[in-house]
């Protein structure tokens, strides 16, 4: 599948489960205010399906990252919206990230290390 369709496929599902889709929404369905300790509070259907979820929009991510910031491909516009779509969902990356980042690859890995570092809401540094 080419970065189009992942992204394609990524864009459906939000569309079908905003409540996934966008943090804002995620953590309403949640009844939380942050994400801070979903990995080991109690959980619950609902928190499944948005660890889950976290976990398919990193798969996703790196699908494109690999399709798109090769040895010898490096596209800019790709790089920029692997970024925001991350940077998008940081909350709760912040806290799934020191326990997952082992299932990724290690250029991926530094993109996302990369972004937690990072002031929120801006471009990539030195893009």
């Amino acid at each position: 599948m080419g970065a189009l369709e992942t992204h394609r496929e990524y864009i459906q599902l939000c569309i079908q489960h905003p409540e996934l889709g966008c943090s804002i929404l995620m953590l309403q369905d949640l009844g939380r205010d942050s994400f801070a300790n979903i990995l080991t509070d109690g959980r619950s259907v609902e928190s499944e399906r948005a660890l889950w979820f976290a976990s398919y929009v990193l798969h996703t991510m790196e699908q494109l990252f690999e399709a798109t910031q090769g040895r010898f491909r490096r596209d800019a516009h790709w790089r920029a919206t692997i970024w925001s779509q991350l940077d998008y969902h940081r909350g709760l990356l912040e806290e799934v990230w020191p326990q997952w980042r082992r299932h990724y690859g290690t250029r991926f890995g530094k993109m996302i290390d990369k972004l937690l570092d990072s002031p929120p809401d801006e471009p990539e540094p030195g893009t």
